[in-house]
């Protein structure tokens, strides 16, 4: 079909995700019998709402 034209718009949205974890103190020294306690702060740097799940261990 000689001069048909058409146009059309779309936005685009581009998530992104990331995220950032910081320990407080960064180390410590503990003997065997003694507690301890650290803060832990989880950053969302991405753009969309996320789920973090974190665990603790040692040896």
């Amino acid at each position: 079909m000689a001069g048909v034209q058409g146009s059309d718009t779309a936005q685009l949205e581009v998530l992104t995700r990331g995220v950032t974890a910081a320990i407080s103190p960064q180390s410590t020294n503990l003997s065997p019998e003694d507690s301890g306690a650290w803060s832990v702060t989880v950053t969302n740097r991405g753009s969309v709402p996320d789920t973090y799940t974190l665990s603790v261990g040692g040896a």
